[in-house]
């Protein structure tokens, strides 16, 4: 038997000592706390040049859109996999999250696709190491936030959590540093905004999950 499988057996009569808040409102409250740092994050740093164009731009508006919805969708699977006895839902949301994961992933590479061999160099500079602190460094933030909550549920796997609370993060991060960073080159934001950010999370999150959401 698989340890989640003993674990949602163990754990489907529980009920915790103090109520958590249903599932959609702690998604809310996730959604609000990274918009929160969002909107913080422009009192630490200078927002790109061309921001008031790009508000009018529909493919701005689609590009953080399509990172903000994976962002949600993980959020709230992250919130379903801390309650035992949710398995049809949290098998909903997962595909939900592939399927964004697979939309973001299949845009950017088709804008890398579109590149030439010096563009893609240039999207590989090193100097991009600055847009990875940034998101790496608002996705540890956020992620510490929802960990916080979250180890007060009962996840049935915590290593599937903690993956799923880096990518939340990381996509959440891939649309704050899109009003600061003016780059648009395609090699430049799938490395450096989604790519590298989303390993590094997903390592801490996977390590954070193991002492914080354990059994």
């Amino acid at each position: 038997m698989k340890t989640e499988d003993l674990i949602q057996k163990l754990s489907i009569d529980l009920v915790p000592t103090k109520p958590m808040q249903s599932p959609l409102r702690m998604t809310a409250i996730f959604s609000s706390i990274g918009l929160v740092l969002i909107g913080a994050s422009f009192f630490m740093m200078s927002s790109r040049i061309d921001l008031k164009e790009q508000l009018s731009n529909p493919k701005f508006f689609f590009e953080i859109g399509i990172s903000f919805l994976l962002a949600l969708a993980a959020l709230a699977l992250s919130t379903f996999l801390s309650r035992p006895g949710q398995q049809d839902k949290t098998k909903k949301l997962e595909k939900l999250c592939v399927g964004f994961l697979a939309l973001v992933l299949l845009y950017d590479g088709f804008k890398v696709a579109q590149l030439s061999q010096s563009q893609l160099h240039l999207g590989m500079n090193l100097s991009g190491i600055e847009c990875f602190a940034s998101v790496l460094g608002y996705s540890i933030m956020l992620g510490a936030a929802v960990m916080f909550w979250l180890r007060k549920g009962a996840s049935t796997n915590p290593r599937l959590s903690g993956l799923v609370i880096g990518t939340a993060c990381v996509a959440m991060g891939n649309v704050s540093i899109t009003f600061f960073c003016g780059i648009d080159n395609g090699m430049h934001i799938f490395l450096w905004h989604f790519i590298l950010p989303m390993l590094a999370a997903l390592i801490l999150g996977v390590t954070a999950s193991r002492f914080l959401l354990k059994w």
